[in-house]
């Protein structure tokens, strides 16, 4: 698979999203920040904003992992796929941007005010991808029906 940074840009941009959020409500944070809600919305446990990097940089991380999976494909099966690793790609990343963009604004406001929405997001997320990999053969690296689980 070529790069095609036209294709490609949509990917990383949806990816940085977090972390450009993350950076530009930096100095508003305190220094120590919720990090863990209950499932009614209440903080569990307080640490500090370094702590957060790490949601900054993980959509970051996950696009790079989705870059160097068709090059250590044994097979040379995902490049086969045709455009549905790449509409898999888009799926997570808009799902990864969202889901973090959601929880860093939670920590900036210092409340979950409805945790219904996370539901209402990763149900989505499961959704989309649930009617999605029905149209997937068998691989190595997406799908339940991979040959290490087979």
């Amino acid at each position: 698979m070529k790069f095609n940074l036209k294709k490609e840009l949509p990917l990383l941009l949806l990816s940085t999203l977090p972390a450009v959020f993350l950076a530009f409500i930096w100095n508003t944070l305190p220094a120590k920040v919720p990090l863990h809600w209950g499932i009614d919305g209440e903080v569990n446990r307080y640490g500090s904003k370094m702590e957060l990097l790490l949601i900054g940089i993980i959509p970051i991380i996950l696009y790079a992992l989705f870059l160097l999976v068709p090059l250590i494909d044994p097979k040379k099966r995902i490049p086969a796929m045709g455009n549905k690793f790449y509409t898999i790609r888009l799926i997570t990343a808009v799902f990864i941007a969202v889901l973090f963009t959601f929880i860093i604004y939670s920590v900036k406001e210092e409340s979950l005010a409805n945790p219904n929405y996370l539901f209402i997001i990763i149900g989505a997320f499961f959704v989309l991808m649930g009617n999605y990999f029905k149209t997937i053969k068998p691989n190595y690296f997406v799908g339940i029906r991979t040959p290490r689980t087979l």
